[in-house]
């Protein structure tokens, strides 16, 4: 009996706290995704960023320590005509490179107690990108949303600690090679830095 009693009292306090949980979240999510504004550079361009990223991933395979340097307008230019960050595309736009990698993001989060629909955060992430064990990372370091004011510590430090924008690709065939290799990813002169061993 005295079982079922603590089983029956964790049981609603999971589900009140899911529910504030849920209800704070509810205060800076919208219920549409935001529109990121991208704008794309003209086919040249995109073509010389492609044919850059190939040849540094070439060049890593090969184990010549390249580098490549890539601005705002090479990464936007890259998630919106590269297939494999397609799914990239209507969620994530970066906007800066200076002491941290700015971008606006409309990341979908799927709600607990309203039969699983998606909220968007829509929001200015600053990122602090970093190599750890082999996997390039882009660390959430702050959060500003569009509407609703701050966001709690604790829901930064869960996105920070649980959302890595770069993990879906640690298992890609052709990528994965080219991952293990890359030794540093800096910030110089407006720039993401990508060095190779």
């Amino acid at each position: 009996m005295a079982v079922l009693v603590v089983f029956g009292l964790l049981s609603i306090w999971t589900v009140y706290t899911g529910y504030q949980q849920n209800k704070e979240i509810g205060k800076f999510t919208q219920p549409e995704p935001a529109d990121l504004r991208v704008t794309y550079r003209d086919v040249d361009a995109v073509v010389a960023v492609r044919k850059r990223i190939r040849e540094f991933g070439k060049s890593t395979i090969e184990g010549t320590e390249p580098s490549i340097s890539l601005s705002v307008d090479d990464l936007n230019d890259l998630i919106g005509h590269e297939d494999r960050l397609f799914e990239l595309r209507k969620v994530l736009a970066f906007t800066e490179i200076g002491r941290t990698v700015k971008a606006r993001v409309a990341l979908p989060l799927q709600t607990i107690f309203q039969g699983g629909r998606l909220r968007y955060l829509n929001a200015t992430m600053d990122f602090h990108p970093f190599v750890e064990e082999g996997q390039p990372m882009l660390k959430i370091v702050a959060l500003t949303p569009d509407e609703g004011g701050e966001v709690a510590e604790g829901f930064l430090n869960y996105l920070s600690d649980n959302y890595n924008f770069l993990a879906q690709f640690k298992e890609d065939k052709k990528l994965r090679p080219i991952f293990e290799r890359v030794e540093s990813i800096t910030m110089d002169d407006g720039k993401v830095v990508v060095q190779a061993r």
